[in-house]
């Protein structure tokens, strides 16, 4: 009989918890938002203001502030924030006081695309419009096609992770077969890459020529410097 007693305690604990977590569950679900906190992985919001954000952060044709819990689906907020096209990535959770986290990544802008279309070219390689809100120091790229993005992302990688070319690069120009060619800052002198291979070695050329021409004062003397042969620079002088 003893042993009974214990079991039917036993049984009324578990019942007792399974209701208690239950109802809690159930009073956390109906609560309502109270908050929304907006944070962004860059510095600056450049592209996507909170306000923006704001305005994304609807479902089912309600305010998020005004759902309760249990009709707030995150992965469905963070698709429809992942759509805006000047957003590369939303992280949405909620605290258990019912503010709802929102931290967004911002697309990034390497290259300003000038052609039959204008566009930027973002940090994966991706087509992303422009703009209302602000216009990126980029450099840019004159008469692109579609089908030349991949080749001309691969030199936009090198440049933005070599400082003396992110700094002093402006404008990228295309040839015809797939060649490319660069405008530099406060030089007037054109460089002709050829094709996007062998970077490594046809910058590293690039850049002793750069030293030992500004050592001599001849940069603002030639209008063409061709990197594309090998260990060669090849430079052509203005016409006196």
């Amino acid at each position: 009989m003893k042993n009974n007693w214990i079991y039917i305690k036993i049984s009324l604990m578990l019942i007792l918890m399974v209701f208690l977590v239950s109802f809690t569950n159930h009073r956390h679900s109906s609560m309502n938002i109270k908050a929304i906190n907006i944070t962004y992985q860059q510095e600056n919001q450049l592209f996507v203001d909170k306000k923006t954000v704001n305005k994304l952060l609807i479902q089912n044709k309600k305010h998020v502030e005004k759902l309760s819990l249990e009709h707030l689906d995150l992965n469905i907020v963070e698709t429809q924030l992942e759509a805006h096209p000047m957003i590369e990535n939303a992280e949405v959770f909620l605290n258990i006081d019912g503010t709802l986290y929102t931290e967004i990544t911002q697309r990034k802008p390497i290259a300003r695309v000038i052609s039959s279309e204008q566009y930027y070219i973002d940090s994966n390689g991706k087509k992303m419009p422009l703009s209302p809100n602000y216009s990126a120091r980029v450099p840019i790229i004159w008469g692109i096609k579609d089908q030349q993005i991949s080749d001309v992302f691969k030199l936009l990688k090198y440049i933005q992770h070599d400082l003396f070319l992110k700094q002093n690069v402006t404008e990228i120009r295309t040839y015809p077969n797939a060649q490319f060619g660069l405008n530099f800052r406060q030089q007037n002198f054109k460089i002709f890459i050829g094709k996007i291979d062998n970077l490594n070695k046809k910058f590293m050329n690039f850049k002793a020529f750069y030293v030992k021409a500004k050592k001599d004062k001849l940069l603002d003397k030639y209008k063409r410097i061709d990197l594309q042969y090998g260990n060669q620079v090849v430079c052509e002088k203005i016409e006196s």
